[in-house]
């Protein structure tokens, strides 16, 4: 027994320095309040798996959420989950809110039958569809919602303005079942959030209110000038210092003629903020840039 008593105890300070230890704990998943909500996971009324086949027939320009509408509910085994005793639930209502929004935050794409989809949220609109079209259509809403906002928007909309947003790829059963059914969740993680949308929608806000104030001015240059540097003075150079003062790259507009350093520190935060080389040349490319109007940059 004393040949084994140091082994004993070897291992019982091998056990205790194992058992202090700490584990690091996986960071929970931080989720965006604008996909924060509840749905029902305990409703008993479901619906035949069939009715997806059927909706899709009915709503061809759906069809491409049909996978995660099949794995959605395939993990609810069919039950409604935007249902409750009393009707639909507010947080489906607060998301139709949104998605008719969504042209207000930068997102041009439009949720098609908007008529269908109206009659289930809105009194003066009769809803024409059944429980389960209903509930399914709810579903391809959040979906809409989720790929627009979360997933990234079309590269049109985004080269418009001079964001790259990527596209993530965003599983949107783990979306519906581990974010909206957690009602403790607050934000979404990182790897889902897309901080340049929240760029792209506060720069064309800024654009709308650019648009209702007027625009900006075409810039008038000579056509025998290539480009202007700091010191040079001419008309154009006004009309620059106007522009970029609309699009609030200088605090003040002094109306000066004269290619002065606080211009050329306003011309380089365009040019940064546009993607353009930092240089103080004021080039006939970054003329011809600055003269698109406001409104042709939210059109595409």
């Amino acid at each position: 027994m004393k040949k084994f008593f140091p082994v004993l105890i070897f291992l019982a300070l091998l056990l205790f320095v194992f058992s202090c230890i700490q584990i690091p704990q996986k960071p929970k998943p931080v989720i965006n309040s604008d996909l924060q909500g509840s749905i029902n996971r305990y409703s008993i009324a479901t619906f035949d798996s069939l009715a997806i086949d059927s909706f899709v027939k009915s709503f061809p320009e759906l069809g491409k959420y049909e996978n995660d509408v099949r794995k959605i509910y395939s993990g609810y085994n069919f039950h409604h989950i935007w249902f409750d005793e009393k009707g639909v639930l507010e947080y489906a209502n607060s998301m139709y809110g949104k998605v008719k929004g969504i042209a207000m935050e930068g997102v041009y794409n439009v949720f098609p039958y908007p008529e269908k989809i109206g009659g289930i949220f809105e009194s003066e609109l009769e809803n024409t569809l059944s429980n389960a079209e209903t509930e399914i259509m709810i579903t391809t809403m959040f979906l809409f919602y989720a790929e627009n906002v979360y997933k990234g928007i079309d590269d049109k909309t985004a080269t418009a303005i001079d964001w790259l947003l990527p596209k993530k790829q965003v599983s949107y059963e783990n979306l519906l079942d581990s974010v909206l059914a957690n009602g403790e969740v607050a934000s979404l993680n990182d790897s889902v959030l897309i901080r340049q949308y929240f760029k792209l929608r506060d720069v064309l806000k800024e654009y709308r209110d650019i648009q209702k104030n007027g625009g900006w001015d075409s810039i008038f240059m000579d056509a025998k000038l290539k480009s202007f540097k700091t010191g040079d003075t001419a008309s154009a150079i006004v009309q620059i210092r106007h522009r970029l003062f609309i699009s609030g790259d200088i605090a003040e507009n002094d109306s000066s003629n004269l290619y002065d350093e606080t211009l050329l520190a306003a011309v380089n935060k365009y040019q940064k903020r546009n993607g353009k080389k930092v240089q103080s040349a004021i080039t006939r490319e970054l003329v011809d840039r600055m003269n698109v109007p406001v409104g042709e940059h939210i059109k595409k």
